[in-house]
Parts: structure tokens; C-alpha cells; sequence
């Protein structure tokens, strides 16, 4: 049955962020392509963020797996094994877990809207006419499941509504900096974060 999972990770304290996003792109993005029946991977490194209450950069990067999780799965366990080793080569902390959004898509630029509680997806419909862009895409947790890894840091909680924003590099900062506004005027309840990054399809 297919499957879409959104990762968000933390890079190791002690790499830069460029050292990060190099090895994530290259090294363990092709550990991942070994996972059997894996439809898509999008990786999304965070160029701007903005993470209420104290501005701390809690996410580097937010992967997007497609996949069918019945394929082969003595093979998903054995390269499950192999990225779990990988995985503290780069990162400080991963939380995952399962959402409802199925669809495949592929704006240039992203900004996510991650709520740990519930927030009025309307507030930000100003943002996402700020520029040319496909609209909101709305998600949610399937269940209350993390992903979590040993050696690894992880979110205290499963966020409650991710709304992604699609639009090309150029409209970006303008989308971004509308979603930053709409926070700033509405104070919705709860910690709501803004992250802009840039979308970099693997599969």
C-alpha cells in the first residue's frame, strides 16, 4: 500500500550546514534509493526559517518519501539497518512520521507552515497569493507514531497541521516573508513555525 512519510531532521551540531546538506544529498540520498518499492524522495534543506518561541533552528531539512511498505521487506530491513547507521554521520536529530497527503508535486521552493497544535488554515491565504503559486497543500499525521532513532534527538510531539506552500525561487522570499506577516498579526495559538527551502527531487 502506498505510503508518503515527512521526515524532519536536525543537523549534527558540529558540521556546517553545508557539510550537511552535501552528505544528505549525496552519500545517504543513495542508501536511501535502495529502499525497496520507493516511489518518490524529495529532500527540502531549510534556506530561511523562522521557529517560534525563540527563533532556535530546530530543522535543517524536510524529506518526503513516497513508498510502498509492502514491497521486499527483508530487503526494507536491511537497508533500514544500513541508514539507521548512516544517519548519526550526519544528524543530530530525525523525526518522522506518516501523513495523509498522498500527492505528488514539485514547486521549486517550499514554505512550510508547522503547527504543534491546531491553527486556522486561513490565515495564511493571503500567503499563498502573495506570488504565482500552486496553492496550499494541507497535511496531517496519520497517526500519533514518531519515527524515532537511537543515538538521535527527536520532537517531543507529532505536529498537529503542516500546510506547504509551492511557488517558483524567485516568488519565494515574498510567499515567506506574507506567511512571517500572517503569524506576526494573528498570533494563532500554539507554536507555529515558518520554513522556506528549496526542493531537490532524488527519485
Amino acid at each position: 500500500m502506498l505510503k508518503k512519510r515527512l521526515i524532519l531532521i536536525r543537523k549534527r551540531p558540529d558540521l556546517s550546514f553545508k557539510e550537511f546538506n552535501e552528505y544528505w544529498a549525496g552519500p545517504h540520498g543513495r542508501l536511501v534509493l535502495g529502499l525497496p518499492g520507493l516511489r518518490e524522495y524529495v529532500q527540502n534543506p531549510v534556506v530561511r526559517h523562522h521557529e517560534a518561541p525563540d527563533g532556535e533552528r530546530l530543522v535543517d531539512g524536510l524529506a518526503e518519501l513516497w513508498d510502498d511498505d509492502e514491497a521486499d521487506p527483508v530487503t526494507a530491513a536491511r537497508v533500514a539497518g544500513e541508514l539507521q547507521e548512516d544517519e548519526p554521520r550526519f544528524l543530530g536529530g530525525l523525526t518522522g512520521f506518516s501523513v495523509t497527503n498522498l500527492d505528488s508535486y514539485d514547486p521549486e521552493a517550499k514554505i512550510w507552515i508547522v503547527g504543534d497544535e491546531p491553527f486556522d488554515a486561513n490565515l495564511f491565504a493571503a500567503a499563498a497569493g502573495a506570488a504565482s503559486t500552486g496553492g496550499v497543500l494541507e497535511t496531517k499525521p496519520v497517526n500519533g507514531r514518531l519515527m524515532q532513532r537511537p543515538g538521535l534527538s527527536h520532537e517531543a510531539v507529532v505536529p498537529q497541521r503542516i500546510l506547504t506552500i509551492g511557488t517558483p525561487h524567485a516568488a519565494a522570499p515574498a510567499v515567506y516573508e506574507a506567511a512571517l506577516d500572517a503569524v506576526r498579526r494573528a498570533a494563532p495559538p500554539g507554536r507555529v513555525r515558518i520554513l522556506l527551502t528549496h526542493s531537490r527531487r532524488i527519485l
